[in-house]
């Protein structure tokens, strides 16, 4: 896992202080758990039986019917003969996943002076991963479109975030900070708190 941070500390008049930063990381070569005999994409026919489309498959030992193959099912049903036990998933774990984050965060601080003080806050992040649901991937061949290429369901995140913090007569606080946020930045999760002195 690799992270990287990179921030802005400015001063503004009348006791104010700004401040931007970025912040990152990126994941390579996270564990995930796949589905080894995957049936191949592009297969679409769901009629179609599933053991003689997946990597591994063969005939039952010493049972009638030497062919496991889609042609055998439909033309030659007497030679026809896949083993069950390998019509089914084979859990691996490999190291191939990867994610990224990224996030750019804002500060606005006001010193308390003249009866008033407050902080604003905005935070936007963006995050990509293949590797984040419980199970770590696909085990039974629900996550992973196609095992040997996790790269094609990479999941995005997009969140922001507001917070706003204000220590003034109440009315103020909620007019010169609370409001316009809330309307700059609509559809943000918007937290505001607001205490009198």
């Amino acid at each position: 896992m690799q992270q990287w941070h990179l921030g802005l500390e400015y001063q503004l008049p009348a006791d104010t202080v700004l401040e931007v930063s970025y912040a990152g990381s990126r994941g390579l070569k996270l564990f995930a758990f796949y589905n080894g005999n995957q049936v191949p994409g592009g297969d679409t026919n769901a009629s179609d039986p599933t053991a003689p489309r997946r990597p591994a498959h063969g005939v039952t030992p010493g049972a009638t019917g030497d062919q496991c193959t889609l042609d055998a099912y439909y033309n030659n049903p007497a030679i026809y003969n896949c083993n069950p036990a390998l019509d089914a998933s084979i859990a691996t774990f490999r190291s191939n996943t990867q994610s990224n984050y990224n996030s750019l965060q804002a500060r606005l601080e006001k010193r308390y002076s003249h009866g008033l003080q407050y902080e604003a806050a905005y935070t936007f992040a963006h995050a990509l991963d293949n590797a984040s649901s419980a199970s770590l991937g696909s085990v039974n061949n629900g996550d992973f479109r196609d095992q040997t290429n996790p790269i094609w369901n990479m999941a995005m995140q997009t969140s922001t975030c507001v917070t706003a913090l204000c220590s003034a007569i109440p009315t103020i606080c909620l007019s010169a900070v609370a409001a316009p946020l809330a309307r700059i930045l609509p559809g943000s999760r918007t937290q505001f708190s607001v205490t009198g002195k």
